[in-house]
């Protein structure tokens, strides 16, 4: 059950439309995403305003997102090709390539689950992001190498792989799942 009443749901969704898809699309397009959509703060524009959508999408008051969904798909499908190369191995480094990755992740999922847009069909270097991923983890077994400016933790990292797992029927992702953790303000092994 819903805990909001119409009237807060309809002022969350106007404040989601506006703020957080209409003008942060319109930033997108100001600097012609399509140009960087491998770069990290465009990028969580995108991926905040393509979830903000489907927030709000078919929500009374919300007008119809279609031309909207269209071109975050779109969007989307630029930086998955753009920031994932051909073997899975993400094109910006091991720091923050690795993570972002993650973090698309619960886009790639949420989209996925919608029904709007398949990664692993339509991006199928996307699949290999855990097999690349496994290259670049100690030979312990314990932590990432890192050779980028953001940590070695697999936080945000980590959600993707059970769904890789699954998707590539490539129990090692479990594994990788389950072994590599630890927070961020450690620098590396006790």
């Amino acid at each position: 059950a819903h805990t909001m009443s119409s009237a807060e749901r309809e002022a969350i969704a106007g404040w989601l439309l506006n703020a957080s898809l209409r003008d942060v699309l319109a930033a997108l397009r100001q600097r012609n995403y399509l140009r960087c959509s491998g770069m990290n703060i465009p990028m969580v524009g995108m991926m905040t305003a393509l979830l903000s959508l489907l927030a709000i999408k078919g929500d009374p008051g919300v007008p119809d997102l279609a031309p909207e969904e269209a071109e975050l798909l779109r969007f989307l499908e630029a930086t998955l090709n753009c920031v994932v190369g051909p073997n899975g191995y993400p094109d910006e480094d091991i720091g923050y390539g690795t993570l972002m990755v993650g973090e698309l992740a619960f886009v790639v999922e949420a989209v996925r689950r919608a029904g709007l847009f398949d990664a692993y069909r339509e991006c199928p270097r996307y699949a290999e992001y855990g097999n690349a991923m496994l290259h670049f983890v100690q030979p312990w077994g314990q932590f990432l190498s890192n050779t980028g400016d953001y940590g070695a933790d697999f936080g945000w990292r980590s959600p993707v792989f059970p769904r890789l797992a699954t998707e590539t029927r490539d129990p090692t992702l479990l594994w990788l799942h389950g072994t590599i953790s630890y927070p961020i303000a450690c620098s590396g092994p006790a």
